[in-house]
C-alpha cells in the first residue's frame, strides 16, 4: 500500500506500526492531515481511516488497551492529546489534553489504569491547551 508524501521533517520513522485483532494500526502524525490508519496486514486493503487533525508532528505508538467492560480501544499519545480510538472501527471515544508537543512513548496498562509518560523540557512552553 502507497503511503507518503509525509509532512514530517523526519518522515515516517516516528511511530512504530502494531498488529492489533487481525489488523495492522499505523499512527501517521505530521505536520497537517495527520491520520490514523487501519489495513489489512495481507492484502495491504484499507479497513478504516481515521483523522487525526487535531495532532500534529508526534513520535508516540500506539497501545492496545482492553477494558473490562467496554470494547478494545487504541490509546494513542500525540502532540498536545492522548486519544483513544475503538479497535474495531476507528471511532473517536475519548481524549485528554494537556500532554507535552512531541510525545514518545507507548502507553502501558494495568487492569483499567492507563500510563503514559508524556512531558517534554522546552519546546513547548505556552503551547499546550
Amino acid at each position: 500500500m502507497p503511503l507518503g508524501p509525509f509532512a514530517n521533517i523526519n518522515g515516517h520513522g516516528h511511530s512504530s506500526p502494531i498488529l492489533a485483532d487481525g489488523m495492522l494500526i499505523l499512527v501517521v502524525d505530521q505536520n497537517d492531515n495527520s491520520y490514523i490508519m487501519a489495513v489489512d496486514p495481507d492484502s495491504g486493503r484499507k479497513i478504516w481511516k481515521t483523522d487525526r487533525s487535531e495532532t500534529t508532528r508526534s513520535y508516540g505508538t500506539a497501545g492496545v488497551f482492553r477494558p473490562s467492560d467496554a470494547p478494545s480501544q487504541l490509546v494513542v499519545p500525540g502532540a498536545y492529546r492522548l486519544i483513544s480510538y475503538e479497535l474495531r472501527t476507528g471511532k473517536k471515544l475519548w481524549w485528554v489534553d494537556r500532554m507535552a508537543w512531541q510525545v514518545k512513548c507507548v502507553p502501558l496498562f494495568d487492569g483499567d489504569t492507563i500510563y503514559v509518560n508524556a512531558w517534554e523540557n522546552g519546546g513547548d512552553e505556552g503551547q499546550r491547551r
